[in-house]
């Protein structure tokens, strides 16, 4: 019997691209089922999650005073600083945690520990976009704010943050394969980013000696970007 000559021709750069897709899609349907499915209200949790961070942040802002933000409204504030950067500790989170979860599907030979990595990273990417169109959209649609000058600038900063946290994420896992410590000194510093990247506060209300350390933080320039992409020059 004579095989088609389809099945004698090497596989192509398009082939192989398309196995690639279908098995990232194969993991990112897994991992929203191993993350959501056991929950009764499943992916609405990564909803309602940054909404209530964010609620508790307006609330201190509210009980402390001062104005760390030159008068923006507090809710969108909130939003354009928090989300990307949660945003970016979450892709780091899930890719430098990638291998130690998934060993058993390491197994298979068509998957690799970057086709996990991607997938998450994917997945956490899609999830904070739909983050910030429901909290973005409920604060227009509530009168908390204008709609954003630049919708689009908040996807591409939500890619920036994204490509950021996957790279740093690769970095630390790498690393920590040859120095076990490196994930806990990781997870000191990832504590006081929180504080160090303008999630509560704008750089140019802070004293210039404060300032310009701080400017070293790349995910400080994320957040500005957002904010940027909100309210304009």
């Amino acid at each position: 019997m004579t095989e088609h000559p389809s099945a004698l021709r090497p596989p192509s750069l398009l082939d192989g691209a398309g196995v690639q897709a279908r098995v990232v899609g194969a993991l990112i349907l897994r991992e929203l089922k191993t993350r959501f499915g056991r929950s009764r209200i499943g992916y609405l949790w990564a909803v309602i999650q940054p909404a209530l961070v964010i609620a508790a942040i307006a609330v201190i802002f509210t009980v402390i005073g001062g104005d760390l933000r030159r008068g923006l409204p507090t809710a969108s504030f909130l939003a354009t600083g928090f989300i990307p950067f949660k945003l970016f500790m979450s892709v780091l989170e899930r890719a430098r945690g990638a291998v130690e979860g998934n060993r058993g599907l390491l197994l298979h030979p068509r998957i690799t520990t970057l086709d996990i990595i991607v997938a998450r990273t994917l997945l956490e990417g899609a999830t904070f976009l739909v983050v910030l169109a429901v909290l973005g959209g409920g604060i227009v649609a509530f009168a908390f704010d204008e709609p954003p000058v630049s919708p689009l600038g908040l996807v591409a900063d939500l890619g920036l943050a994204m490509l950021l946290g996957f790279g740093v994420g690769l970095a630390v896992g790498a690393a920590a394969i040859v120095v076990s410590s490196v994930e806990r000194v990781v997870s000191v510093i990832n504590n006081l980013l929180f504080f160090l990247s303008g999630v509560f506060y704008l750089p140019e209300s802070l004293p210039s000696e404060i300032r310009d350390p701080l400017l070293l933080n790349p995910i400080l320039h994320i957040t500005e970007f957002a904010r940027l992409s909100w309210y304009g020059a």
